[in-house]
């Protein structure tokens, strides 16, 4: 019983810790002390077998699981190595995942261009799109997407009984959306539920990329 207790305290793949000054003391394997990080944001700390490599010197992008390599934990302080006692207890943090799009062009030129008009003026707008609470737990999965779009103008051909007439109107081009989740407690208020989802939302907003595969067509 002792046994199983102390293997349960390790932290794991997947396992991520909120530090607190009380709460469960967690063990750490030799083989897995160096792969310990740290998100000052969030507060907590996990294993993550490879970081992201962010123009801003940050590493914002914790893969945690090297059997599905694309899943990653955001962290817009950056992820940091940390080699201190953990003592807290475990929380959820959001999933998120890099979907590749292949590209074919003719020249790196154009491959370019795309990318950097793919990203200028993207919006983001999020919708809350149900809630469940999950058998013998005292938590809720509040499901909510997230659209990046960007704003078009396209001529609307409106017709009345003698003629017609192209009217602009901007439109939503729509680059990426994914139904993601957070998990709260129950007891937490709709304030609550709104903040928590809203900080996530932002936070992927922020570490968004599309995964692009760029092909450049032989001559």
């Amino acid at each position: 019983m002792e046994d199983s207790i102390k293997k349960g305290l390790y932290i794991t793949a997947g396992v991520f810790v909120l530090l607190s000054a009380i709460g469960v003391t967690w063990l750490v394997a030799d083989t897995d002390a160096a792969n310990l990080y740290y998100c000052k944001d969030s507060g907590t700390v996990g294993l993550c077998f490879k970081l992201s490599s962010d123009s801003d010197g940050l590493s914002k992008r914790c893969y945690w699981n090297e059997s599905s390599p694309a899943k990653y934990k955001y962290c817009s302080t950056g992820w940091n190595k940390y080699n201190y006692s953990v003592t807290g207890t475990e929380t959820k943090l959001p999933d998120f995942e890099e979907k590749d799009v292949r590209l074919r062009f003719d020249t790196k030129a154009e491959a370019v261009e795309y990318v950097d008009e793919l990203l200028t003026d993207t919006k983001a707008e999020m919708s809350l799109t149900r809630i469940e609470q999950k058998l013998d737990s005292y938590e809720f999965e509040v499901f909510w997407r997230v659209t990046i779009y960007k704003e078009k103008e396209v001529l609307e051909e409106v017709c009345d009984e003698t003629s017609c007439e192209k009217i602009p109107k901007i439109v939503k081009d729509i680059i990426h959306s994914e139904e993601l989740s957070s998990k709260v407690p129950e007891t937490a208020t709709k304030e609550e539920i709104e903040s928590t989802v809203e900080k996530h939302f932002n936070n992927f907003v922020e570490g968004w990329k599309p995964n692009i595969v760029i092909e450049i067509n032989e001559t």
